[in-house]
């Protein structure tokens, strides 16, 4: 989706997301958008949750809820997933977001909540450098390309 969609999107989950009481932001393509970084599109809006606001989610979003789509067992993330279709696109929740070292399994650290506007709302997404480092922790070859845009874009910006 481009960013009038994305914006139509966060603009459709703006009432549940408010009434939230448990952390959330926006991370992927949907973070990188609304911090202002130039990224054409996004397939869809990735929700880094708590496990129990991944429940709550769950609760006001059930009607939407695909029950079909799993995520893939042996990759190297595991969450409270869930993934709903809404119509401006999908959105996909994880709660206590984990990645697989060589070691073990590690809570991701998303760092400290930015608030960037976009759209007509303001939206919370991790800063730009911790964006990247999840980009580069994620490490699949999509997020790899996105670390590399995102390296041009904080070199720029701290001139």
């Amino acid at each position: 989706m481009n960013r009038e969609a994305l914006a139509g999107l966060l603009g459709e989950l703006s009432a549940d997301l408010a009434v939230l009481s448990h952390p959330w932001r926006l991370i992927g393509s949907a973070a990188l958008m609304v911090a202002g970084v130039d990224w054409p599109s996004c397939d869809d809006v990735d929700i880094l949750t708590t496990t129990d606001g991944a429940e709550a989610l769950e609760g006001l979003w059930s009607n939407r809820r695909d029950r079909i789509f799993q995520p893939d067992k042996s990759a190297t993330f595991r969450s409270r997933f869930s993934r709903y279709q809404f119509d401006q696109g999908w959105v996909e929740v994880m709660g206590d977001l984990q990645v697989r070292t060589v070691e073990r399994w590690i809570l991701l650290d998303p760092g400290p909540i930015h608030i960037h506007d976009f759209g007509l709302g303001r939206w919370p997404a991790p800063g730009l450098d911790d964006q990247r480092r999840i980009l580069q922790t994620f490490g699949r070859p999509k997020d790899l390309e996105k670390m590399a845009m995102l390296d041009g874009v904080i070199s720029l910006r701290s001139r």
